[in-house]
């Protein structure tokens, strides 16, 4: 166990790799935890924005792409995006 006030300059390689290891794993739980618990339709500009911590111009450049199309119902003014599949359309393209 590394306690909290040591330097990095004091530990060993082993010692860092594990204090990088289990900060990534908690990021990625909570990452995780954050998408289980987002709304699974999201609504308009703000809603995409909100999908991808984006602006709202932003939003609408990923829209106009093209890249989450197959996410995107759209009558007229209204959009409903559903998130999870966008943000699985927009892995796949950006990974």
């Amino acid at each position: 166990m590394i306690h909290q006030d040591t330097r990095i300059i004091d530990l060993t390689v082993a010692q860092l790799a594990e204090v990088i290891d289990k900060a990534v794993e908690e990021s990625l739980g909570r990452r995780q935890q954050t998408q289980d618990n987002a709304p699974r339709f999201v609504h308009g500009i703000k809603g995409i924005a909100g999908i991808f911590g984006v602006s709202e111009r932003q939003a609408r450049y990923i829209k106009s792409s093209g890249v989450i199309n197959k996410a995107i119902k759209q009558q007229g003014r209204t959009i409903i995006t559903d998130a999870h599949m966008a943000l699985e359309l927009f892995g796949k393209r950006h990974s």
